[in-house]
């Protein structure tokens, strides 16, 4: 089984609190992590107290690749499920898929069938 997991930023945290919670992530076997920015939907949520820069985005995927993640997606636009899509895309995962325009995957085979709930 492959386990994902994301930490939005721009909420407030310290680079030790990123560091700690990417270590617990992986002391834990998680094997993808994608960190994307905190953006405010309404007036009525948390404020955003940072946004990013590109260069951070960056230390922060080549430092989760060093600890030892399989995969690390990293960047203020990243969406949830971004890793797995890229990863049946590259065909980490083996599966031979063809993507429709509609933005729906068709797996072919039973590994895939096995994460088909990611995509609904």
């Amino acid at each position: 089984m492959i386990t994902k997991s994301s930490i939005m930023l721009g909420l407030g945290e310290s680079d030790e609190e990123v560091k700690e919670a990417m270590q617990d992530l992986r002391a834990i076997g998680v094997d993808i992590l994608t960190l994307g920015q905190y953006l405010q939907p309404t007036p009525l949520h948390l404020t955003v107290k940072e946004y990013v820069t590109p260069e951070k985005f960056s230390f922060w995927k080549e430092y989760g690749e060093s600890i030892g993640f399989r995969y690390v997606a990293s960047g203020p636009l990243v969406m949830l499920h971004y890793a797995i899509v890229l990863l049946l895309l590259m065909d980490s995962l083996e599966c031979h898929m063809e993507v429709i325009l509609t933005s729906k995957l068709t797996c072919y085979s039973n590994l895939c069938r096995k994460f088909r709930h990611v995509f609904h």
